[in-house]
């Protein structure tokens, strides 16, 4: 992690406030090549938190209104800027530090969501302290499939959904070990269907995809679901493998057809 952006960490656990880097930052340390932003942090308890931060100059920012947080409840986080040391350069300029490159000195952004409401045990936040902040791959992809399927079926919800969708793309893009069936041990069982689903030829992070996604969560939830290659393999399911936009393409096509054979 670069120096700038472990303050917060560092801060923090000098406090007894055990924390764990979140999205960007955590699947970047896989090995994923994504800029960075906000530096996301997940804490037993966001108002603690942010008050060692406070007490350290750092002040409270609201969200862009472009965040995927910006409609989320002022309750759910807190985001504080670093001090000012004069020497800073514009966030928002254009290009991004491509990935692999040290970014120039930048005034951090820390965003500190509640453990709980993504999932993270605090034995994952005290393992992620021992390993420079980082959770341990299982548990953060355990944490994000969980939260994913979790995300409230509302305008919001779809945002945070969509970008939660956007982290476990790049995980299982990115990342060797999310390629092998193998990984499904290390997962809670009611998310190893996920992961079977996502090594098959599914269209992922779709609406249809989520959706059937929450339904095999609750069937292994009430019990007697047996895992398998696939949970889309019947005909019923097919749509999940289909192109929207080739099926699109094909009915226009077949309608097309239709209307000149009855001389439309």
């Amino acid at each position: 992690m670069f120096d700038s952006r472990r303050i917060p960490c560092d801060l923090l656990g000098q406090n007894d406030i055990s924390n764990a880097v979140w999205f960007e930052d955590a699947i970047r340390s896989y090995g994923v090549p994504t800029v960075l932003f906000d530096l996301h942090l997940v804490v037993p308890d966001i108002d603690e938190a942010a008050a060692v931060l406070r007490a350290n100059d750092w002040t409270p920012e609201p969200p862009s209104m472009y965040s995927f947080l910006a409609r989320t409840p002022a309750s759910m986080f807190h985001r504080l800027l670093a001090p000012a040391t004069g020497e800073e350069y514009d966030p928002d300029a254009w290009p991004p530090v491509p990935p692999g490159e040290e970014p120039p000195i930048a005034r951090v952004a820390a965003v500190l969501f509640p453990a709980a409401r993504w999932g993270v045990a605090a034995e994952t936040l005290e393992q992620a302290v021992e390993n420079d902040f980082v959770p341990h791959l299982p548990a953060l992809t355990n944490a994000l499939i969980g939260s994913y399927l979790d995300c409230p079926e509302d305008p919001n919800g779809g945002k945070v959904q969509s970008y939660l969708s956007c982290q476990l793309g790049y995980l299982y893009d990115y990342v060797p070990q999310l390629k092998e069936k193998t990984f499904t041990e290390e997962l809670a069982f009611e998310h190893r269907q996920f992961h079977l689903d996502c090594l098959s030829k599914m269209r992922l992070w779709t609406i249809p995809f989520v959706t059937h996604e929450r339904r095999i969560r609750k069937a292994i939830r009430e019990g007697g679901y047996e895992l398998r290659e696939c949970s889309a393999d019947t005909e019923e399911t097919r749509y999940l493998f289909e192109d929207p936009l080739a099926q699109l393409h094909m009915e226009r096509m077949a309608h097309s057809s239709d209307s000149w054979a009855m001389g439309e």
